[in-house]
């Protein structure tokens, strides 16, 4: 029991020290990446996450908070149970069977979410997740295998609540399961990323993409912003507006190239809209009117249909022309992961990622100029190219 108790302890503690951890990267901005130990800078990622935002909170304070909370009050009902006995000692596995059935459902939703509807990971969120799940095994552990008994070999009270304490947060994982299903439209379920690793390659994309996708009319000799989007991605419209706004001020002199990377499953038809528009050379036409006309949960068939007629392009069979292109936009998706771009907006220049505190007008033209300057030389010490 005691060593039970001092395990969960040992991994309360570290739920603590990675709470405040991930606190700490979240007000950087995760500029380092989750963990904050990449060395390339404006790799954003973890909670920062653009589909991640929509369960950030919970009754108005942050899941790092709630996070912070669960294991530090975890941390002291150890405490109290090794150093106290009697029922200061009942009342703090009480307390720990009651944090636990409403911490593994609600844990349970969000690595769902991550994995199967956001279609965007946070190590760190999923490493804490990780350890309740842990501390939760360990209790049903002891409860399955190292019950205390009374003389006619029945469970404990505390047995008995521990197990019901699991089945109960086991339905209520359930409940969210099917509650939340209808929400998300998980009919058609978003891909599942790959491994997350640091972008080691972006050139690639000189030759894959940026054909026909130029904001700043023909091809110049001198420096090459790329700018990903996801046309659902609320921040990117703000950030899309910056982009055509500097394509306009060095017109001539800075290649500027908008690519999409789809982070929803609903976003998919969109960017199958926006490589139709690319082939009609109506581009950034497409981009903005989406911007411009975006919805909650995304466009429907008819809805994107109708961007065509708005934009004053009568095309026949569009149909099936959006059908006849999904398999083509569905692979640049995966060459966006396999170049570790997970997150939206991701903007480079000259292969240098751009820190999200620089991804602004003003941050972004001193950036231009610099780079002219220095004869496209790199931005930062370490570039991905």
């Amino acid at each position: 029991m005691r060593a039970r108790d001092k395990l969960v302890l040992f991994i309360s503690l570290l739920g603590v020290i990675l709470s405040f951890h991930l606190w700490i990267q979240k007000q950087r901005g995760f500029d380092r990446g989750c963990w904050g130990l990449s060395s390339m800078p404006g790799i954003a990622g973890g909670c920062n996450e653009e589909a991640l935002q929509q369960y950030s909170t919970l009754l108005g304070f942050s899941t790092i908070i709630w996070s912070f909370a669960f294991f530090f009050t975890m941390a002291a009902t150890c405490f109290v149970a090794l150093t106290q006995g009697g029922l200061a000692a009942v009342w703090a596995k009480a307390m720990r069977l009651l944090l636990l059935s409403t911490a593994i459902p609600y844990c349970g939703f969000l690595v769902y979410f991550q994995f199967h509807v956001a279609d965007a990971l946070c190590p760190l969120c999923l490493s804490l997740s990780g350890l309740i799940f842990v501390t939760g095994g360990i209790y049903l552990y002891g409860i399955v295998f190292h019950r205390r008994c009374t003389s006619i070999n029945q469970p404990t009270l505390a047995d008995v609540g521990a197990a019901n304490g699991i089945i109960v947060g086991t339905l209520l994982c359930g409940v969210a399961f099917f509650l939340f299903s209808g929400q998300f439209n998980l009919s058609t379920p978003a891909l599942r990323p790959t491994q997350p690793r640091a972008v080691t390659q972006i050139t690639f994309l000189e030759a894959e993409w940026t054909e026909g996708t130029s904001f700043s009319g023909s091809s110049v000799q001198g420096p090459t912003m790329i700018a990903f989007f996801d046309p659902n991605c609320p921040h990117c419209g703000k950030t899309f507006d910056d982009v055509s706004r500097l394509a306009k001020k060095f017109a001539g002199r800075v290649n500027v190239h908008v690519v999409p990377r789809i982070l929803w499953a609903y976003s998919i038809l969109q960017v199958q809209a926006i490589e139709i528009a690319r082939v009609e050379g109506k581009y950034q036409e497409m981009w903005q009117l989406q911007f411009d006309l975006s919805r909650k949960g995304g466009m429907d068939e008819d809805f994107v249909v109708g961007l065509f007629a708005q934009m004053g392009l009568n095309l026949p069979d569009i149909k099936n022309r959006l059908k006849k292109v999904k398999p083509d936009v569905l692979k640049k998706r995966q060459l966006a992961r396999d170049a570790g771009i997970y997150t939206t907006p991701v903007i480079f220049i000259n292969g240098s990622a751009i820190p999200g505190t620089d991804r602004h007008f003003e941050a972004l033209s001193l950036l231009l100029e610099r780079t002219l300057t220095l004869g496209q030389k790199p931005l930062v010490e370490r570039t991905l190219n």
